[in-house]
């Protein structure tokens, strides 16, 4: 059997944008399975990607999208998590929880009672690119490669791609322009990941901008973050690609 907490208890998302949320499994008896993630009748426009804890681990960061209109009124939603147990389908509600500090040092999950969505302030921007990948297949003595599709009038060579709290081990290489999109190369240390290993990517987008200086008339480039990309699920696979 298990248990799902799900943290923050309270999240705060500018209108059409993705968060990131965490879900942790206390898992009982031996358990070790991939647990998939739902809503259950939530509003339109919220949905999960990376919707899942895998199999042998106690915790997974995923998104959390949310609708392109603000709100008044915080959101109450409910999660649930389900797994086939010696043949039959398990279902548990994950709990909203806030992560707490004990003495500096012991970290433990607190248990709330809503789950609240707050969707408020100004629209989030829209992202010009989309991922092309339901999934990600990483080997673990090569490179792996995240592909977006590029929105027309959008420069693909002025974008760039950073990860959320990336797992020990695993990095971005510099984005690569192609026809209609952009692929940005995956490098993995292979002394601090293992083959198997599953888990989610958080991307997130930002645009470079070069202007001249009205001091010094010198080019200057700045760097806009904007916004986090619905989560990729990947593993690590064994061999080169």
């Amino acid at each position: 059997d298990f248990d799902l907490r799900v943290t923050p208890s309270s999240v705060t998302a500018k209108p059409g944008s993705s968060v990131p949320i965490t879900v942790y499994a206390l898992r009982k008896d031996g358990f070790n399975d991939d647990i998939a993630l739902e809503l259950e009748n939530a509003p339109k426009g919220f949905a999960l990607s990376g919707a899942w804890v895998p199999g042998g681990q106690d915790m997974v960061r995923l998104t959390l999208s949310v609708p392109p209109e603000p709100a008044k009124e915080p959101f109450l939603l409910q999660l649930y998590g389900h797994t086939l147990i010696q043949g039959r389908r398990i279902l548990r509600p994950a709990f909203p929880a806030d992560e707490m500090m004990q003495a500096f040092i012991y970290q433990h999950i607190v248990p709330t009672k809503d789950w609240a969505v707050f969707v408020t302030g100004g629209a989030a921007p829209k992202l010009p690119c989309t991922s092309v990948d339901k999934g990600l297949r990483i080997p673990i003595n090569g490179t792996g490669q995240a592909r977006f599709l590029v929105d027309q009038g959008t420069d693909a060579r002025n974008l760039r791609f950073e990860l959320s709290e990336p797992p020990k081990g695993i990095s971005l290489q510099e984005p690569v322009a192609v026809e209609r999109g952009v692929v940005v190369p995956i490098k993995c240390e292979p002394d601090k990941v293992k083959a198997g290993q599953k888990g989610n990517l958080l991307f997130v987008l930002s645009q470079e901008r070069s202007f001249l200086s009205k001091t010094d008339k010198k080019l200057v480039t700045s760097k806009w973050v904007m916004g986090m990309l619905p989560a990729i699920p990947f593993e690590i696979a064994s061999g080169k690609r």
